[in-house]
């Protein structure tokens, strides 16, 4: 009887394998995910991206524009100097004709403390600049690691089609089925090649980041936030501003410091002059700029205002996924142990003769599979985390 049995298991063995050899053959060499054996800190990984990001060339021109600004503040005069020359002609049909020539050099000043306080300002809008290129490189941040995410789980997927293209033919269905997952294995393999191209467009890399590992949970500080510290500083650099505005008038005195030659037919006079002009009036246009340095103030608290909300919203959502991610973990973790502790009772069974051979398959097949859920679940948990540190804020 046994010996029967063992022939059984023999002839199905044999048949298994030259039905489908030639399928287990090319599944196995269909398209395999190619191994990333070298991994770069996502430090590196966002600095390399950044390096080739648009950004960095607004950053730059933020640089150049407020230094120019300051260097404006460092020269000594206001803006720049004019000269006059003027020639006046008496009468010529006198015996004591005249003329008088007079040439003037005109600098515009600055307001009592108006370039101390500039210079201070304008120290004040770069640092609020530099923040700002830290909340580009968060933005930046945030693109990798959602492409990222969409690497490892398209390779999650193009495994797990694998796995059931091998399955189906494992437990000898027909043609038609194999095929059928073969094209599931393709899809899945195009949707990764896509995401692949956009990483290299997005980072110039091929090489994939390590995955990041978060020994404590991330938790959201608004005062450590790039984003809310930026916002802030805008606040204060727009007060500033309005202060500044309030101060100084827009229009500046002008200093004149001049020589002046008259001429006759019988002397010659030179004198120097000098003198200051005053701008008086102005007050509408004044309060007009007032007014919008205001407006632009309370346009910046507003929307610091709406950011923390949405920060404190991002934040509790990216927990819940966590949380999320952490049970479907620990359900497919108990899952696969079942399935493997079945698979082993079902082998035994069929070394004893008393399971058949498509029973064996079906029960490798799923503990393969949940094997696969399972590891995939775990990638799902350590992205979850990289989310939540992303709305914390905070840079790696």
């Amino acid at each position: 009887m046994m010996i029967e049995i063992c022939l059984k298991r023999a002839r199905q063995l044999i048949t298994l394998s030259a039905c489908f050899g030639c399928l287990l053959i090319y599944i196995d060499s269909y398209g395999q995910t190619p191994n990333h054996s070298t991994l770069r800190p996502m430090r590196d990984v966002l600095e390399t991206a950044y390096q080739r990001a648009p950004e960095r060339i607004d950053a730059n021109g933020r640089r150049a524009v407020i230094q120019a600004k300051y260097q404006q503040f460092q020269d000594f005069f206001s803006g720049p100097s004019s000269a006059k020359l003027a020639q006046r002609e008496g009468s010529r049909s006198g015996p004591n004709q005249a003329s008088e020539t007079e040439w003037v050099l005109s600098a515009p000043l600055w307001h009592l403390r108006q370039r101390h306080e500039g210079i201070q300002l304008t120290e004040f809008e770069q640092s609020v600049a530099q923040l700002w290129e830290l909340l580009t490189r968060l933005q930046l941040l945030k693109a990798i690691r959602d492409v990222h995410r969409n690497l490892l789980l398209t390779e999650a997927e193009v495994e797990i089609s694998r796995a059931n293209a091998k399955a189906y033919q494992s437990l000898l269905e027909d043609v038609a089925s194999v095929l059928e997952a073969l094209s599931k294995v393709k899809e899945s393999e195009q949707v990764l090649q896509n995401h692949s191209n956009a990483w290299f467009q997005l980072t110039g890399l091929h090489e994939r980041p390590e995955i990041e590992n978060f020994h404590q949970q991330p938790v959201l500080r608004l005062d450590q936030h790039i984003a809310w510290q930026y916002s802030q500083a805008q606040i204060a650099l727009a007060e500033r501003s309005l202060a500044f505005i309030s101060k100084f008038r827009q229009e500046k005195p002008i200093a004149n410091v001049g020589l002046r030659q008259e001429k006759s037919s019988s002397n010659s006079h030179q004198s120097i002059m000098a003198s200051i002009t005053v701008p008086i009036g102005g007050e509408s246009k004044q309060r007009s700029l007032i007014t919008e340095a205001r407006a632009q103030r309370d346009l910046r608290v507003g929307e610091h205002l709406r950011l923390e909300r949405q920060l404190h919203a991002e934040f509790e959502r990216t927990v819940r996924n966590a949380e999320n991610a952490k049970d479907l973990l620990a359900i497919e973790q108990e899952r696969a142990t079942v399935l493997h502790q079945r698979s082993t009772l079902i082998e035994k069974a069929f070394a004893a003769g008393e399971a058949s051979l498509p029973t064996l398959l079906i029960a490798l097949s799923q503990t393969r599979t949940a094997q696969t859920q399972v590891s995939r679940r775990a990638v799902e948990l350590r992205l979850s985390m990289a989310q939540m540190s992303q709305a914390a804020g905070v840079l790696p």
